[in-house]
């Protein structure tokens, strides 16, 4: 498991590389510094959850924690001083608890309490990562300046170790290379964690840093996606019901295992450059690494300047790449319907200002196990949803609303049912858009099985329930999710049909009035 450390000199106009750079797409946490994010300020990245803090008055500064939604975590404390901006996580990864400091001194801000403010904090497992702005040749700087002695001792007084390997970390303005970064563990984590640097700092003054965590069991996240081979489809269950004359065949049961054998996976190719990213903004970051490569073997004054030069027109052409792509787009989008949809999603963009992530608490005991948790759900759900529905008797009549249902009802049940997830049997509506009709024909009589026999397949009474989290509620409680249910799409169907024969039958003997 990838973490990176990253003092970013502002997170806003990095946020494409964020998305994009594979650096950061395989990265599992991010500890960044100077956000430079004011606490108005909205800043979202899809399928992460985030920590942060800001400056509220002065410019610059603040630091953020980004994780994968998969992670449990939970605030320790944060503060933000003109001395000192303090974020401290503990994440949950596999069945390993580790503390998270991500720091920043300000450069000339250094005060020994602070120091012994962070050590208050200090516990078994610790990663503290951070900007310390401050120089010794242990980790990497050619001389040692008086911060950096006193923050050498404190390593050593607290059993800390020193991951950096004096590679550097910074790159001052002059084309000087030097390291201020610091990367410290705990004497139990150094065995599991390896550094380096990257080669490419993407425009910030700071190389991103990558540890890698060994212990960490969880699997890479590969981007593939289930892909249906339609026409195996179709065939499967043609051959299927072709083999077996008998007319009562479980239809359900084969649209199941046709389903399951026509599916493969499909690399999910996700672009490793933003929408607007043009061959010139790709020539000139190229340039740019090649130049930054250089002054790093072997530096040399001319070499530095035109490396400035190289990064100014870079900062120029991507903007005006991102103008000239929000003027296209704009000019593309001819319904105002689709126009308007953009305009919601921007507006309802907020930030997340939740204390923890996947983490429940239940009679005072911390949950972070995904099975304890479903079951803790579990209790809730059951004790506000058990009422008893009653036997309902049918009357043995002729009447039109007890008749057998008709291909035609079927028909447009499936054409009105909505494209939704599926439920517990991962059957989809594009499957049933897919069958062949002699599969629709026996479905329609399960159907009608079900509906004059009063009895339900207990696979279609089946529902996997989803927590969704409620506005301005505390994650931490049972309480504040609310349930979403996702139901067999069959189920589904065999509703929508009973419902538009109940309403076409109240209407017709006047039973609702228009």
């Amino acid at each position: 498991m990838n973490i990176i450390q990253w003092n970013a000199r502002g997170i806003k106009n990095k946020r494409p590389d964020i998305l994009f750079a594979p650096i950061f797409q395989k990265a599992s946490i991010l500890i960044i510094q100077e956000t430079w994010l004011h606490p108005n300020d909205i800043f979202t990245i899809p399928n992460k959850n985030i920590f942060r803090i800001d400056r509220e008055i002065k410019r610059g500064g603040g630091l953020m924690i980004v994780l994968n939604k998969d992670i449990s975590a939970i605030k320790i404390f944060s503060e933000i001083s003109e001395d000192l901006e303090i974020l401290i996580v503990r994440v949950q990864i596999d069945l390993n608890p580790i503390t998270i400091f991500n720091i920043y001194i300000p450069p000339g801000n250094f005060q020994d309490s602070n120091l012994s403010k962070i050590a208050s904090y200090i516990d078994n497992h610790n990663l503290i990562l951070g900007d310390f702005n401050a120089s010794h040749e242990i980790w990497g700087s050619k001389n040692s300046s008086a911060s950096g002695k006193k923050i050498f001792d404190w390593i050593i007084e607290n059993d800390l170790i020193l991951l950096n390997d004096k590679s550097p970390t910074y790159l001052h303005s002059s084309g000087i290379f030097t390291s201020i970064d610091l990367s410290l563990a705990s004497i139990d984590l150094n065995y599991d964690l390896s550094w380096s640097t990257n080669t490419d700092n993407f425009g910030s003054d700071h190389f991103p840093i990558i540890i890698n965590y060994k212990r960490a069991n969880r699997s890479v996240t590969t981007n593939c996606k289930q892909n249906t081979n339609w026409n195996k489809f179709i065939n499967i269950i043609q051959q299927n019901i072709n083999l077996n004359e008998n007319i009562n065949i479980d239809i359900i049961k084969e649209i199941k295992k046709a389903q399951i054998l026509s599916q493969g996976t499909e690399k999910n190719l996700i672009s490793s450059r933003a929408p607007w990213w043009t061959a010139a903004c790709g020539h000139l970051r190229a340039k740019k690494r090649k130049l930054l490569n250089k002054a790093r073997k072997n530096f040399k004054e001319e070499d530095w300047i035109k490396y400035k030069a190289v990064s100014a027109k870079l900062k120029r052409t991507i903007k005006a790449c991102k103008e000239n792509f929000w003027h296209k787009t704009c000019e593309k989008i001819s319904s105002p319907k689709v126009l308007f949809k953009i305009i919601r999603i921007i507006k309802n963009r907020t930030n997340s200002n939740y204390s923890s992530f996947n983490i429940i608490e239940n009679n005072g005991t911390i949950l972070t196990n995904e099975q304890s948790q479903a079951n803790c759900f579990l209790q809730y759900y059951a004790k506000r949803n058990n009422d008893s529905i009653p036997n309902i008797s049918i009357p043995d009549n002729s009447q039109d609303i007890n008749k057998p249902f008709s291909l035609k009802e079927l028909e447009i049940a499936i054409s009105h049912q909505k494209n939704s997830s599926p439920g517990h049997d991962k059957i989809s509506l594009q499957s049933i858009n897919h069958l062949p009709i002699k599969a629709i024909y026996l479905l329609l009589k399960s159907f009608n099985d079900s509906w004059f026999s009063s009895q339900i397949p207990k696979d279609w009474t089946h529902a996997l329930i989803l927590p969704f989290i409620k506005p301005h509620k505390n994650p931490k409680e049972v309480s504040s999710y609310r349930p979403i249910s996702l139901t067999s799409v069959i189920a589904k169907l065999l509703e929508r049909m009973i419902l538009h024969r109940m309403l076409d039958f109240s209407f017709q003997n006047k039973i609702f009035s228009c």
